[in-house]
């Protein structure tokens, strides 16, 4: 059996605009914002990142949220080929 479900991928370190995914919109963050509209699909929602420190604050916000995490064991998390991947409870 197939199952569906939503991977948003998002880093704290942005290259052009770093702490984008945690900027404020109205008062809610942009990466709360968007894992709430694909939560509304019905589909299970996950974060995808790195296990680097600086996106914890990711993790947390995937958390509070009650979204899956699964954060690569480098920087290269939204790279086109095989990982290792580490779920964080």
């Amino acid at each position: 059996m197939c199952q569906l479900g939503i991977i948003i991928f998002a880093r704290f370190d942005s290259v052009r605009l770093p702490g984008k995914a945690m900027l404020d919109l109205g008062g809610i963050p942009m990466l709360a914002r968007i894992i709430r509209r694909a939560q509304l699909t019905g589909y299970p929602v996950f974060l995808a990142t790195s296990d680097e420190p600086n996106d914890d604050v990711l993790v947390e916000l995937a958390h509070e949220e009650q979204i899956g995490v699964f954060a690569a064991v480098n920087k290269m998390c939204c790279v086109e080929q095989p990982m290792p991947l580490r779920i964080l409870g």
